[in-house]
């Protein structure tokens, strides 16, 4: 079954209307839809505009919430904290920043996110290129010997144990932009490939940022939409 994307420019506009004390007065809306396909047969194709209000016809456009109908069942919404992101709030006076970390994950005093994906190593917004086992160019390192959290341990960490102690039931995702440079054919954290004879390495890197964030009292799921089936059955069959 395609799935079909609508956007209705105007749904937000209407919700905030309705909810204004001066709605009474306004009897009908004028609605613009836009409509995009999955085969991009439609990108933002604007349909024919109509109106809505208590003395209009819905005929058959109508939205209809059914509330006791469900499917599948979601694990959190939220964002991304980076490094970047870690920085810049522990720049900020404890009061502001604990102001500002109640808005975002309180969820009496806040707006409740209650999902955070943790990049594991640099992401677009970390300070500088670095993952959890770099070592001189050349070198290897397939004990993993070099591992290291230190870099999190600057910024990310204190901030998720702050968030932890606001919202308890926050769910962590950890998940790598690249593995280290020197498991991939470009020797680089940009671009390249995992190198084959590294699978077990990686695995393993995976199982030391369990182990090392567990004895911080944090508890993360894993995720990496490239990841080779290969090292997904090395890590779970040595977490069995």
């Amino acid at each position: 079954m395609k799935k079909i994307l609508v956007f209705i420019s105007l749904i937000l506009f209407v919700m905030i209307l309705v909810a204004c004390s001066d709605s009474q007065k306004i009897s009908n809306y004028e609605i613009h839809p836009f409509i995009t396909k999955s085969d991009q047969s439609m990108l933002l194709y604007k349909l024919p505009s109509f109106l809505i209000g208590k003395d209009k016809e819905y005929s058959t456009k109508q939205i209809k919430i059914l509330s006791t109908e469900t499917f599948q069942i979601m694990d959190g919404f939220g964002s991304a904290m980076t490094e970047s992101s870690a920085y810049l709030l522990a720049s900020m006076s404890d009061d502001k920043r604990q102001k500002t970390l109640n808005e975002l994950f309180s969820k009496t005093d806040g707006i409740g996110i209650d999902f955070i994906r943790i990049p594991m190593g640099a992401s677009d917004f970390s300070l500088d290129n670095f993952s959890y086992n770099d070592i001189p160019a050349g070198e290897k390192d397939l004990s993993l010997i070099n591992f290291s959290l230190e870099r999190d341990e600057r910024y990310v960490i204190p901030i998720l144990k702050e968030i932890l102690k606001i919202n308890p039931d926050i769910k962590f995702m950890g998940t790598p932009w690249s593995a280290p440079a020197w498991m991939k054919d470009s020797q680089s954290m940009n671009g390249g490939s995992l190198l084959p004879q590294y699978y077990q390495s990686y695995a393993n890197y995976f199982l030391k940022f369990i182990k090392a964030t567990k004895s911080m009292e944090l508890k993360f799921m894993l995720y990496h939409h490239k990841m080779n089936l290969c090292i997904k059955l090395l890590i779970i069959l040595q977490c069995i």
